[in-house]
């Protein structure tokens, strides 16, 4: 932004008259000092509030955290569901994420976001937490996930969309 505006203030010059003085144009208003002043508060004046963009808000941005998270309230309550002796764990939940946003046209968040992302979703939405001892079917080791959650199947989903 700062050099746009050093650019700007070059053009400035380059229209004024011959008889106006210059000097200040090219020196003092495109010193760092002075375009870092402008360019901190502009971000002041244009900044908002971070409520603005929040998942529940009505405003929403074409790329940002804020659109996968809604995105994701969508997953976990139409494509989660409880089921007592089931295991989900955190790298099949976001495999499957992945899948759902691809489907969408959506870029996939890295997985750390993901992580900080869904726990909190799945634990207002099911009241179950993120666990770090649950055993992967595939591999028979520990990892996180959690306990009594699935991924509905692709039919189950199908039929609930046909039923709503």
């Amino acid at each position: 932004m700062g050099n746009l505006l050093r650019a700007f203030l070059i053009r400035c010059a380059e229209e004024l008259p011959e008889n106006v003085h210059k000097l200040n144009l090219f020196q003092d208003f495109r010193s760092d000092k002075t375009i870092r002043a402008v360019v901190h508060r502009a971000k002041s004046i244009l900044a908002a509030a971070h409520t603005f963009f929040n998942p529940e808000s009505k405003h929403a941005r074409l790329k940002g955290v804020e659109v996968h998270e809604r995105v994701a309230r969508v997953f976990v309550e139409q494509v989660l569901e409880r089921q007592p002796g089931e295991v989900l764990t955190l790298t099949s939940a976001y495999l499957y994420f992945c899948e759902y946003l691809r489907g969408r046209g959506m870029v996939p968040v890295k997985r750390s976001i993901f992580k900080g992302m869904f726990a909190p979703l799945i634990r207002d939405a099911f009241d179950l937490g993120l666990r770090n001892d649950v055993i992967d079917q595939n591999t028979n080791h520990q990892t996180a996930g959690w306990k009594g959650l699935r991924v509905q199947e692709v039919q189950e989903m199908a039929e609930k969309g046909s039923n709503s």
